[in-house]
């Protein structure tokens, strides 16, 4: 609703100053609220827990919420460089006063809501927070832009830092878009080698052999983990399975399943 609000006074002070900068953000602020709104219905669809239709609840939702929104982003800075470079060659002079006004009360605006989210984890609260860090940031660069026009003319300054800011964000939101899509395709958390849980498993009193390890993120937060442990003879398999849990946890928020074996047992498994 703040951006939305903010989206509504931008359309009426870009066509009151003549900014195309600032027509042009309210354009694409009208395109953040749309975003927010989907991410934050997604995100709050992420908290259900399992059901009959996803065994491991919803946390993934949350992740196709950061993918909408990189989306979005990815288009926004793409429409910023395209709609900057004929301004570097035919700058228009807005009127750089009720432009500082506005981006002032821009910065104001969005840098609040970015910190609202700061403690957010998830990877689409991070995607906001960089979605929210973009449209602060480009506030701060139309505010200094439209402080040095105002002094010296020079209005070429406000399409050259457009497109410098429209590349570094477009460069994070590849980075976290390329981790996103990683989690999607089961890759084992960067954090974490099969060799770093057979080496911890196989500590535990009683464990002869662990293999056939596959471990993978639910949400970049929860790890789903599934092994075949080979106990020693005589080993209490309840009390093995308990402590492999144990020192599952301390290394994270790991679900583990655990396959008990005989050691003369052949799994079957690509291990």
């Amino acid at each position: 609703m703040l951006n939305f609000v903010f989206t509504v006074i931008e359309i009426i002070g870009g066509y009151i100053t003549g900014s195309f900068a600032i027509l042009a953000d309210a354009i694409h602020d009208l395109g953040d609220t749309a975003t927010i709104g989907i991410a934050w219905l997604l995100e709050k669809k992420s908290k259900k827990s399992a059901d009959n239709h996803y065994s491991y609840g919803y946390a993934r939702y949350s992740l196709l919420a950061s993918v909408i929104t990189a989306t979005f982003l990815l288009v926004g800075a793409i429409f910023i460089i395209y709609a900057s470079i004929p301004r570097l060659f035919e700058p228009t002079e807005p009127k750089t006063l009720g432009v500082i006004g506005l981006a002032a009360l821009g910065v104001i605006v969005n840098g609040y809501a970015y910190f609202k989210l700061k403690a957010g984890g998830s990877h689409n609260e991070k995607m906001l927070k960089l979605h929210l860090f973009e449209d602060a940031a480009g506030w701060i660069v139309v505010l200094i832009g439209a402080i040095v026009m105002h002094f010296t003319g020079w209005y070429v300054i406000d399409p050259v830092l457009a497109i410098i800011l429209a590349i570094y964000i477009g460069y994070n939101v590849l980075k976290n878009l390329f981790e996103v899509v990683r989690i999607f395709l089961q890759k084992m958390p960067s954090e974490y080698k099969r060799d770093t849980f057979a080496q911890a498993i196989g500590k535990v009193a009683g464990v002869k052999d662990v293999h056939d390890i596959h471990a993978w993120s639910l949400d970049h937060q929860k790890i789903i983990l599934t092994c075949h442990v080979v106990l020693d003879s005589g080993a209490n398999a309840i009390l093995a399975k308990t402590q492999i849990r144990s020192t599952l946890s301390r290394m994270g928020d790991i679900h583990a399943t655990i396959e008990i074996e005989d050691e003369t047992e052949n799994c079957n498994q690509d291990c």
